[in-house]
């Protein structure tokens, strides 16, 4: 799977999951919405049902209040409402006033009690015909429609008290209600006109006890409402409101109470706060999921070119080891087939071809130990037999038995002796192994510098063997991978070299098996430094 397919497999993955999470957040968008107006309609209904209930409630106790002012007689009205001042706990105040409009009850000529003084100066645009008595209570909206046939029934109640009235052939008393405002707060003045003598009457009601009769139609309310008075404060609420809630739906109680509202504060629908929070965590959710899905594929494609990868070198490393045995097998007999059927007669020429011989199968013999070596590895069934030598003289007897061959492939060795002993614990035969596979990494590519210099070092962690050639160096984009199996650096130099990438990752694997390394650093002037360390003991003893 070449670098291309996989960005363009990467990007069709990356298209898909973004549309998909698109398409996952505007369908939890949709939802919200959805829900958000159900909530909202859900908030609205039962706010409706709390201002009609309030609005029925005020009107029945208007209703018959209206009833009981109508039935007092004429005779003695003012010692009647001044009674009901002093008794009925939903009468504040009361009044009388003539034909002509004066008042005469509270009596202007008698002392009068503060809240008598109040009454008539909050009334005093009403009593002095300023403002009229109907005005008001005309203008309001009607009752809401789920409450206007319950008030049918009164208004069909109060039209049997008239018809009643005009059967004995006297005219029947109007009666009515006025919201009015004064010092900021509603109150309500409930009136009745006498058509016998011209008079009207009336009472202002407690409007504290009014409101303790609407109490109870909240207590029972499952989600957060409230009765707004027309200042929009909170008068009577249900469930916990914090000081600063704002209602998300307000429905008007009527014209009883005008400008009163019924305010719902449900949990199930969503503020701008609730909102943003929804959003958020939407947001979260939907990333979450869409990068959970490209970092999956991701993985996937990542998996599935790295098994490509290794399947190419794979291949790519059977091609170069049958290539490899191939080569020194031809040579081996074809120079065998010469000698044994008797056509060299020269003795120097013979000698040549048995040196042939020996030499492929020298070479032969280092492959296949790789290939052994590299089989053992992967499968972990390298077994090391660590003993205590001198690795100076176990690295110089290595380099003399390649001397011929280094020498043939155009390098000039040079072993520099050793300060000091170099004394080692560990497994001599893949020490030994290690530096062949040097060796023959830098007959193959550092020949054309001419130079293989072989220096030794220690310190109190162990000894080190260092092979300094002046071929062309590793480039520094392919140092990090120098040691990855089946790797070749992919110029023009390793191209023409038979190989199979294994030598310098299997020396390094033993080493580090041992307790030591296989390290690579560029030489000062050009080349190549590989240093091979051993440790003075055995790894974990």
């Amino acid at each position: 799977m070449k670098r291309t397919a996989v960005i363009i497999y990467w990007l069709i993955l990356l298209v898909s999951a973004l549309a998909v999470g698109a398409g996952a957040f505007r369908l939890l968008l949709r939802e919200h919405s959805r829900l958000e107006s159900a909530g909202l309609a859900a908030a609205r209904g039962g706010a409706q049902l709390l201002a009609d209930e309030v609005a029925l409630s005020v009107q029945e106790l208007e209703q018959k209040l209206g009833e009981n002012l109508a039935a007092i007689p004429s005779a003695n009205r003012a010692v009647t409402l001044a009674e009901w001042e002093q008794g009925h706990p939903l009468i504040r105040n009361s009044f009388v006033l003539d034909a002509r409009g004066a008042v005469v009850y509270p009596a202007p000529t008698e002392p009068m009690t503060g809240e008598q003084e109040r009454f008539l100066r909050r009334y005093e645009a009403l009593f002095s015909g300023r403002a009229a008595w109907t005005g008001p209570a005309a203008e309001q909206p009607a009752a809401p429609a789920s409450a206007r046939q319950e008030f049918s029934r009164l208004a069909v109640a109060q039209k049997a008290l008239s018809s009643s009235a005009d059967s004995a052939g006297v005219p029947a008393v109007q009666t009515g209600w006025l919201p009015w405002y004064a010092d900021n707060q509603i109150q309500l003045l409930g009136w009745a006109l006498d058509p016998a003598d011209g008079s009207r009457y009336g009472v202002e009601l407690e409007m504290a006890a009014v409101l303790s009769r609407l109490a109870p139609a909240f207590a029972g309310a499952g989600e957060p409402y409230a009765l707004l008075d027309g200042d929009g404060r909170v008068v009577f609420q249900s469930g916990a409101l914090a000081s600063n809630a704002v209602p998300v739906v307000a429905v008007p109680v009527g014209a009883v109470l005008p400008h009163w509202q019924v305010g719902a504060y449900g949990t199930g629908t969503a503020t701008a706060a609730a909102r943003g929070t929804f959003l958020l965590l939407t947001g979260l959710q939907v990333g979450v999921f869409v990068l959970a899905i490209i970092l999956g594929g991701s993985l996937l494609l990542w998996q599935a070119h790295r098994h490509w990868r290794d399947a190419a070198r794979k291949t790519s490393f059977v091609s170069n080891v049958s290539h490899e045995l191939k080569t020194p097998l031809t040579s081996i007999r074809m120079y065998a087939e010469m000698l044994a059927e008797g056509r060299v007669k020269d003795d120097v020429k013979r000698a040549d071809y048995l040196k042939v011989i020996v030499d492929q199968s020298q070479r032969l013999t280092r492959l296949v130990n790789n290939v052994l070596d590299f089989s053992r590895l992967e499968q972990r069934r390298r077994a090391y037999r660590p003993e205590p030598f001198d690795l100076a003289g176990a690295v110089g007897e290595t380099v003399e038995s390649q001397r011929t061959r280094l020498q043939e492939a155009g390098l000039r060795v040079e072993i520099a002796p050793p300060a000091a002993p170099c004394p080692v614990v560990a497994d001599r035969d893949a020490v030994t192994q290690a530096v062949l596979n040097i060796l023959d990494n830098a007959a193959k590519y550092a020949a054309g510098g001419g130079e293989l210099r072989v220096e030794f070092g220690a310190d109190e962690q162990g000894c080190r063997a260092r092979f300094l050639d002046r071929g062309p160096g590793i480039p520094s984009a392919h140092r990090a991978r120098l040691f990855e199996q089946f790797y070749r650096v992919d110029d023009s130099l390793s191209a023409k070299q038979p190989g199979c990438g294994l030598g310098l990752s299997i020396a390094r694997r033993m080493m580090r098996d041992l307790g030591g390394d296989v390290r690579f650093e560029p030489r000062e002037g050009g080349g190549a430094v590989f240093e091979l360390a051993v440790p003075r003991e055995r790894a974990g003893s």
